[in-house]
């Protein structure tokens, strides 16, 4: 029972730390405004010196949204290609920010996506440099941009983003063979290259979508809180019917004869086995006394037959009594 027990209460220890921390985790996913992709320590300081120096930047995932015409399954197919090639949630920062990062945050622990020789010609076409000549490559950056990627820019972003984010995703259309996100779930950017697909809807990309996931996920933390409290009640109940048999068995303990009581038996078992030790010896020293007197009676017994054989008495006890009388007639007369 003491090792049921034990195994109970770590059980229930694990089960605490598990509730507690889901406790946390939703009320701080309840607190945010929108879910976030993870990142590590390092990157969220980053993050928070870049915006306490007032440095503008945004997430790719934030500065983009899915054309109208994708269909779910390639929304979230083509999310899942960006976060395979680490783009969705690198930083898009203002070009007259970029510089006083590097200037500023040389060791600052992030992703920045930076379209080298696209230049923003004007609101309406995009130039591309090559070989020092300036090159149109589209009137329409934008829809140039949504045709060949299923993105468009955010139209809520500043002006200084929203530019930036059309240089990136103009550059991305411009880069050839070098950068692909194809439909089928294939990718390559540089020398990597590779495919995702994913069965779940977008996360991160879309206002509307981020508003899901966290719904999903409170949803899902929810129902594992509650599995987790419903495993506490069932560890608290067996630990409840453990204790109970642990008193009872303690009442039955208390029961038992304790030790005084058995010190004072033990003591009594050898006094009488001390007496019952004297008694043997009484009886022995008393049987032999009686089979001395035994021997005397018998030597008697034949000295009085061979002095009485003449007179005429028989053998019984009244006949000695009848002598004995007269033994005390003849007595008496004598005296007289």
């Amino acid at each position: 029972l003491l090792s049921e027990q034990t195994e109970q209460e770590n059980g229930k220890k694990r089960e605490t730390d598990k509730r507690d921390e889901l406790f946390d985790k939703i009320k701080q996913l309840k607190e945010q405004t929108e879910v976030e992709p993870s990142r590590n320590v390092a990157t969220e300081a980053s993050r928070q010196k870049l915006a306490e120096a007032g440095i503008r930047f945004v997430p790719f995932y934030k500065a983009v949204a899915f054309d109208d015409a994708l269909t779910e399954k390639e929304c979230s197919r083509l999310e899942s290609q960006m976060e395979a090639l680490g783009i969705l949630d690198a930083l898009i920062v203002s070009e007259e920010d970029r510089s006083r990062v590097k200037k500023q945050f040389p060791e600052y622990a992030d992703l920045m996506l930076n379209v080298t020789g696209v230049k923003l010609i004007s609101d309406n076409s995009v130039g591309f440099e090559d070989n020092g000549t300036k090159k149109n490559t589209s009137k329409n950056p934008e829809e140039s941009s949504r045709q060949t990627f299923g993105l468009k820019v955010n139209e809520e972003l500043s002006e200084s983003l929203k530019k930036e984010t059309l240089k990136i995703l103009a550059g991305m259309q411009v880069s050839g063979d070098l950068f692909r996100l194809d439909s089928d779930g294939s990718f390559r950017h540089g020398i990597l290259e590779g495919r995702m697909d994913k069965e779940e809807a977008a996360s991160f990309v879309g206002e509307l979508a981020r508003k899901r996931r966290k719904e999903q996920l409170l949803n899902e933390m929810q129902t594992e809180y509650e599995d987790v409290r419903q495993r506490l009640e069932d560890i608290n109940a067996q630990l409840q019917v453990i204790d109970s048999r642990l008193q009872l068995l303690e009442q039955e303990y208390k029961a038992l004869p304790g030790f005084e009581g058995l010190d004072a038996a033990i003591d009594e078992l050898r006094r009488c086995r001390v007496e019952t030790v004297q008694a043997e010896e009484t009886l022995r020293d008393q049987e032999k006394r009686t089979r001395t007197q035994e021997e005397k009676k018998n030597q008697a017994y034949q000295k009085m037959l061979q002095c009485c054989r003449a007179l005429p008495y028989g053998r019984t006890r009244k006949d000695y009594e009848t002598a004995e009388e007269s033994m005390r007639d003849y007595e008496h007369c004598w005296h007289e």
